[in-house]
């Protein structure tokens, strides 16, 4: 009996968690946008009912129409341009570097789809036999590589979790890696959460993953 109490107990945490959390996170995003609004207009606007709700609806609508502007202005040459004098910026600022490109990564992961350098994930055996390891695929070991080891190398990038902005280059010979049918995205997504968020697996061969590629 005190077993079943607890799995259920711990049940319906495990429901619980990520709602209350969810929630929690969105209510603090909430209250960040709405704090932009000066509270001298809020007192005299938005005290009385249905106002001192409303107002809070229409400035996430607000923000959530000037975040869709932005990503139309980032799409566009100029917009490239001024967000890639930006990026430039950040990176020659010590520690700051580190924090947005680690951001930056995690948040292409879960939510872009722009291309990452990477073509394909596999998996092979490190960092001994028996052991395997979540690898993304930049491309090929090159010519001298190739035919110094006798073999078709890859040269596959093993991130660390949950920061995936750093890691390992491993050369892996083509032979020993085994193709998955998951996306980079989706690999990145199962690294960030530290192997919480698995990729669903509708069925794929070996052939297949490697024409995508």
């Amino acid at each position: 009996m005190r077993h079943k109490i607890r799995n259920n107990f711990i049940a319906g945490l495990l429901v619980i968690f990520p709602v209350a959390v969810t929630i929690w996170i969105l209510n603090a995003i909430l209250n960040f946008i709405v704090g932009f609004v000066p509270q001298a207009i809020v007192d005299t606007y938005f005290k009385t009912a249905p106002w001192n709700y409303l107002w809070k609806v229409f400035a996430v609508v607000g923000i959530l129409f000037a975040i869709f502007l932005i990503g139309v202005f980032a799409r566009n040459v100029i917009g490239r341009r001024l967000i890639g004098f930006g990026e430039r910026i950040f990176a020659r600022i010590p520690l700051v570097n580190r924090i947005y490109r680690a951001l930056q990564q995690i948040g292409q992961a879960f939510l872009g789809e722009k291309r990452t350098g990477f073509n394909r994930v596999v998996l092979f055996q490190y960092p001994r036999s028996g052991l395997y390891t979540l690898g993304l695929v930049s491309g090929d070991g090159g010519e001298e590589i190739s035919k110094k080891t006798g073999e078709k190398m890859l040269t596959v990038f093993v991130p660390t979790t949950p920061n995936p902005t750093s890691g390992l280059l491993i050369l892996v010979p083509e032979k020993d890696s085994i193709p998955l049918s998951m996306s980079v995205a989706e690999a990145l997504k199962l690294l960030v959460s530290g192997g919480t968020v698995i990729p669903s697996y509708e069925g794929s061969n070996e052939e297949e993953v490697r024409k995508k590629a």
